[in-house]
C-alpha cells in the first residue's frame, strides 16, 4: 500500500516539475513587464522590448535603452538618451541630457506592478503614456 502511494507521489512530482519547466521556457516567461506600445492619446509614441526602446515619432533619436535605478518603495528607470516630446498636432522628439530632469521617467511599483507608469515631458507638461500590448502595424 505504501509503495503505491509513494509511486503516485513521485508521478505527481515529476509531472509538476515538467509543467513548471515548460512554463519557464515559454516566450511568455521571458516577457518584460514593460514590453509593448505606449500611446499619448491615440498616437503611438514608443515601443519597449526588454531593455531596448524605439521612438515612433520623428526627431533627434530613434532608439533608447532603459537604465534601471531604485529606491526603497519602488523601482524606477530612465532612458539613455533622455528625450522630450514637442509640437502640437505634429509631434516630434528631441533629445535631452539633463541629469536634473530625467525624461522619460518609468516607475514600477513593488506592491502593484500593473500600475507601472511611463511619464514623459510634452511641451513642458508631464504626461502619462498609456500601455497596449502591441503597436499598430503600418
Amino acid at each position: 500500500m505504501r509503495h503505491r502511494m509513494f509511486k503516485g507521489i513521485v508521478k505527481i512530482t515529476i509531472g509538476l516539475t515538467i509543467v513548471l519547466q515548460i512554463g519557464a521556457c515559454s516566450p511568455a516567461g521571458k516577457a518584460n513587464l514593460l514590453d509593448g506600445c505606449y500611446f499619448l492619446g491615440v498616437e503611438p509614441i514608443l515601443e519597449i522590448q526588454g531593455t531596448e526602446g524605439k521612438i515612433l515619432l520623428s526627431g533627434d533619436i530613434a532608439r533608447f535603452r532603459l537604465i534601471p535605478r531604485g529606491s526603497s518603495d519602488h523601482i524606477w528607470m530612465t532612458t539613455s538618451p533622455g528625450f522630450v516630446i514637442d509640437g502640437g498636432s505634429q509631434k516630434f522628439v528631441r533629445s535631452v541630457e539633463s541629469p536634473w530632469s530625467p525624461s522619460p521617467l518609468i516607475t514600477v511599483e513593488d506592491e502593484s506592478p500593473s500600475t507601472s507608469r511611463i511619464l514623459v515631458r510634452e511641451n513642458n507638461e508631464i504626461v502619462r503614456l498609456v500601455h497596449q500590448d502591441s503597436c499598430p502595424t503600418k
